[in-house]
């Protein structure tokens, strides 16, 4: 794919850093989260996102992180320091939290919770019943130089995330006679941080091959399973995308609707714009019974206000048992 100053562009736009464009970029300093969540789901689970950073590089870092709802709205207004996390108290965070701060290199964090720990309630009480889901935008950059005078120092980081439900299963109590009793456990799926290099580019059509879409395989929808599909439009702050979203058969063929036309569905996010779509088969085409059918996302157009646009996508699919919610 075609190289990008993307992630210095918008850290310069989100932080009112003054560093030019090309200062230091690295390949995972921007990194995405397509989905996160503290939210309640079907059957009464409770959804909720552990994440987990690295350092990759060489030298201590610090990051920061924005959430951005889903809904379909644009979040560019959320990207402010007093609406992110991060480390150092002088640099004017909305949520402080120390360990974001010199990560040693080949360290891991672990923040549990992270949507109702940064951005519902710190952690108080009003977890146990808020709800939120949305995607993180994460930055790293060198120990202690966002706000220095040549401006960041770009650094690499890994983004990793589990979001689970808790709930109980029944097991043998080692009796005799034999009995079962109830213990808890989690259900749960990792969903992997996206470096911007490895989104959906309208530009990225080479030699390699076409990464201007991307596909979602492993969708059903029946009386056991279901599939939510999400996107997240990661595009400069002031690029809306429009896509398109079809259906494809396990054989490759389109699924149709009645009338022999393809389905498909379009939809537009304006600039970091989050849209999940729960039980997508059934709520957007109407397909009720479907195993092992895969979704295309792919551009049909963007618009911006930039004058120089950066325009980028990145979608997910969730896979659930809706017995147990377990995906």
């Amino acid at each position: 794919m075609k190289w990008s100053v993307g992630g210095a562009a918008v850290l310069a736009a989100l932080v009112g850093v003054s560093t030019p464009v090309f200062a230091g970029f690295q390949a995972s300093d921007l990194i995405y989260l397509p989905v996160a969540a503290h939210k309640v789901g079907v059957g009464g689970c409770l959804w909720r996102t552990d994440l987990y950073i690295t350092n990759s590089d060489v030298t201590a870092i610090d990051v920061s992180m924005f959430f951005l709802l889903s809904g379909g709205g644009s979040n560019a207004s959320r990207l402010q320091r007093q609406l992110g996390a991060g480390g150092r108290e002088e640099e004017g965070w909305g949520t402080l939290d120390e360990n974001l701060a010199d990560i040693p290199p080949n360290g891991t964090l672990l923040i549990e919770d992270v949507v109702c720990q940064y951005w519902i309630d710190q952690g108080g009480e009003e977890c146990a019943t808020a709800t939120a889901l949305g995607a993180i935008v994460i930055f790293a950059y060198e120990a202690g130089t966002l706000d220095s005078a040549d401006g960041p120092v770009y650094r690499n980081a890994v983004v990793n995330s589990r979001t689970y439900n808790e709930t109980t299963n029944w097991v043998p109590d080692g009796e005799d006679p034999p009995g079962f009793v109830e213990e808890p456990v989690t259900y749960g799926q990792t969903v992997q941080g996206v470096p911007w290099y490895n989104q959906a580019d309208p530009a990225a059509i080479n030699e390699l091959g076409d990464f201007t879409f991307e596909l979602l395989n492993g969708g059903a929808e029946n009386e056991i399973f279901r599939y939510n599909v999400g996107i997240l439009n990661s595009s400069d702050l002031q690029t809306s995308v429009q896509l398109l979203l079809q259906p494809f058969q396990p054989d490759g063929t389109p699924f149709l609707d009645e009338e022999g036309n393809e389905l498909g569905s379009v939809v537009t996010l304006p600039p970091l714009g989050h849209i999940q779509y729960n039980r997508i088969l059934v709520s957007v085409f109407g397909l009720t019974d479907v195993t092992n059918a895969m979704i295309k996302v792919s551009f049909v157009r963007w618009t911006s206000t930039s004058p120089d646009p950066i325009p980028y996508f990145t979608a997910y699919g969730s896979f659930v048992d809706g017995r147990s919610g377990d995906p």
